[in-house]
């Protein structure tokens, strides 16, 4: 389906599947390709988490002072919620979205006492406690022995799904690579 779902005749019930999913005790919700909601297996979680405790340059390089400040709290603090951050409210959004597209936190969206909606900010070690998965910083991962691994497994099951789709979906760190998209139709 090219573009929204919003106005699909079926988008009642791809919003139900989609909830749904992100319920769901094995997926992880981030937005991992082309920067859109991806629901990812609990088989992919050890790649996910080694691509984002590994703060290469890719996700570190030109974070504004705000992102980097907001990295710190959630380092230090295991989770943050942006409606408790003081400043600018599109400010801070703003920080909390870079790092989210940078995968150098865990994202949720929570609906907050007053209604409205926020984001929840988690390190990776803080999300790993919290899903019981046992892979904390060092941890044995199985095929995942590093960051670069772990982005060599993701980009094949993209690079597949593009293929069998006809899509054309990147992932974060390729999004800033030139000739990425040709990289991924080889």
């Amino acid at each position: 389906m090219r573009g929204s779902w919003w106005g699909h005749p079926a988008g009642q019930a791809i919003y139900q599947v989609s909830e749904a999913l992100a319920d769901h005790p094995d997926v992880a919700v981030n937005r991992l390709v082309t920067g859109k909601v991806t629901y990812v297996h609990r088989r992919l979680w050890p790649a996910l988490q080694a691509i984002g405790r590994a703060r290469d340059p890719w996700q570190t390089r030109r974070l504004s002072r705000t992102a980097r400040s907001l990295l710190l709290r959630v380092t230090r603090q295991g989770t943050l919620r942006t409606d408790r951050i003081a400043g600018p409210k599109s400010r801070v959004s703003g920080a909390a979205r870079e790092l989210e597209d940078r995968l150098l936190v865990h994202t949720e969206w929570i609906h907050t006492e007053r209604g409205s909606h926020a984001r929840r900010l988690m390190s990776w070690d803080h999300w790993a406690r919290r899903q019981g998965t046992g892979l904390r910083a060092g941890a044995s991962r199985g095929p995942v022995k590093n960051a670069r691994s772990a982005r060599e497994i993701l980009e094949r099951i993209v690079n597949e799904l593009n293929a069998r789709c006809g899509a054309d979906g990147r992932l974060p760190w390729q999004v800033s690579q030139p000739n990425a998209g040709a990289r991924l139709r080889r």
